[in-house]
């Protein structure tokens, strides 16, 4: 895929053209995911990160290149993929794209060997965009201005593809924005040092350009703030924590929201309650001092 040239702002069939490449890229997660369950011993002392390896199909010949890693949760070990594969656009541009699969309370979507299987058959009359969409698998396309963009604004020149990537491989559910669109196409997508122009189709999400929070205008900030507002307790608790990590969020963030949501859990499951409490005043005091 790296060796073809796709029309600028036309992706659709370039979605089409991972048909091909679905079913095996999943398959070598998979067996990826089996042989580092071999090598866990000692990752409870600390995470496990940004491992990666390269993967070309042999049908294809597209190359796909997959980061992973363990994160700790309590005794848990969790593994996260990004499996994600470069090309050019018609204008000489470099442009990435990244699989992931969402989940309605998750934050991260990078647990794709969690799925409940793959129904999709690449020789069925079935559209892959559509499946997709349907079975809540999620492409993400960033064009290489957006890299631009999002390394100038949080100046640092030497963030890799991969890392702005994970940045924003988040559960769009948390973080985009519907209640506002700019130009009638460009919908706000939250990050914690600001905010990613992105054009939402039906089966993916273009990443266009990055903008800082104190370059967001006065309807922008408060079609945010709606957002923020009007999520439920179970989906601000999650926003609010990955916001909170950029300063510039922090006077939108309300604590008592969040005292409340701890609250709550710690009625229900005083021992988890409890953990979360002491996890969220750590959290508080490092970005809150």
């Amino acid at each position: 895929m790296q060796k073809k040239f796709i029309d600028h702002e036309d992706y659709d069939h370039l979605i089409s053209s991972l048909s091909g490449d679905f079913r095996p890229l999943i398959n070598k997660i998979k067996r990826l995911e089996k042989h580092a369950e071999l090598t866990k011993n000692g990752l409870n002392k600390k995470d496990l990160w940004d491992k990666c390896v390269e993967w070309i199909n042999p049908t294809s010949q597209n190359k796909w290149i997959i980061h992973y890693g363990y994160i700790r949760y309590g005794k848990k070990t969790k593994t996260h993929f990004y499996p994600y594969t470069e090309f050019n656009t018609t204008k000489g541009e470099k442009a990435y794209l990244l699989i992931s699969k969402e989940y309605q309370h998750g934050f991260n979507s990078a647990h794709l060997t969690k799925s409940a299987g793959i129904k999709f058959s690449k020789n069925s009359e079935q559209y892959f965009g559509d499946f997709l969409l349907k079975d809540h698998w999620t492409i993400s396309v960033f064009r290489g201005h957006f890299f631009f963009s999002f390394r100038d604004t949080v100046q640092n020149n030497d963030l890799t593809p991969f890392q702005i990537i994970h940045e924003f491989a988040g559960n769009k559910k948390y973080r985009l924005v519907e209640n506002f669109v700019q130009n009638e196409k460009w919908f706000l997508y939250l990050q914690s040092n600001g905010v990613a122009m992105i054009k939402q189709c039906s089966n993916y999400l273009l990443f266009d350009t990055y903008i800082s929070i104190d370059e967001l205008k006065d309807d922008q900030l408060d079609a945010i703030k709606n957002h923020l507002k009007q999520l439920d307790e179970n989906d601000y608790f999650p926003t609010a924590i990955n916001l909170m990590e950029g300063p510039g969020w922090r006077k939108y963030i309300d604590i008592e929201r969040i005292i409340a949501f701890v609250n709550k859990v710690k009625s229900k499951n005083p021992e988890l309650g409890n953990k979360l409490e002491a996890e969220i005043t750590g959290y508080w005091k490092k970005y809150y001092p």
